[in-house]
């Protein structure tokens, strides 16, 4: 069913107007609970509502809580939240002089070699999917939804559900082009005290579960429809289950 269902939420240029979309970043981890609650509550129930989905530009970024090891942060060996900040601080998004060796030590990522592993297949993921959004939230919500059994046939699975590429997707990650794709994602994730983080034209969104209303709010064109009927939408929106 979420084949059929995934192209409505996103092709709706009519609905879009000339006012400037209202710019929504989404920082998160594979495997991750509070995350795994996120994608599959606020943001797709957001994502799933066509008037809402056109006055959007959404970008989801699965790097998290990651680091990579560099001479001044430190941080190889076990997890270490003090090298993540002073990575995040000098390499992140924002940073002014990023050092030399942002990006080529060793991947450390907070839970481990299961979510290093996830998250290069989403990023790999969102770069075989380009500008196709959906398909590629798609495919996340499928990995997170099955990440306690996760393996190389929980990407297959899901690529295919999501009508992504796997072929180019297993390449991808196989290759430089994996770490390309996660090295940009470790560039564009900003400081912040820990994930999901949501950014609503730049600002911070303390509660996931708020992610629709801000959005509605921070819009200054017509309302869109479901913007006056917020209340009324189902808990439990499909378009983004696979």
């Amino acid at each position: 069913m979420a084949s059929k269902l995934l192209c409505l939420a996103l092709f709706a240029p009519s609905l879009a107007e000339t006012a400037q979309k209202v710019k929504v970043e989404f920082f998160a981890e594979a495997g991750c609970p509070f995350c795994r609650q996120a994608i599959a509550g606020p943001v797709n129930k957001t994502l799933s509502m066509p008037s809402v989905a056109a006055i959007m530009d959404f970008q989801f970024f699965p790097f998290g809580n990651a680091y990579f090891v560099t001479t001044e942060c430190k941080g190889a060996g076990d997890y270490d939240m003090a090298a993540r900040k002073c990575f995040n601080k000098n390499c992140g998004a924002g940073a002014s002089q990023p050092p030399k060796d942002c990006f080529t030590g060793a991947l450390v990522c907070q839970h481990g070699s299961q979510e290093c592993a996830a998250n290069r297949f989403l990023a790999c993921a969102k770069t075989v999917a380009g500008e196709n959004l959906l398909p590629f939230m798609s495919f996340t919500h499928c990995v997170e939804a099955s990440y306690d059994t996760f393996s190389k046939d929980t990407v297959s699975a899901c690529a295919d559900a999501s009508q992504i590429d796997k072929d180019a997707v297993f390449r991808c990650y196989s290759g430089s082009e994996g770490d390309d794709a996660t090295v940009a994602q470790a560039k564009a994730t900003p400081e912040h005290p820990g994930v999901p983080y949501l950014l609503v034209n730049g600002q911070a969104v303390e509660q996931p579960d708020d992610l629709l209303k801000t959005v509605c709010k921070a819009y200054q064109g017509s309302e869109p429809d479901a913007c006056k009927s917020m209340d009324t939408w189902p808990t439990h929106p499909i378009i983004l289950q696979v």
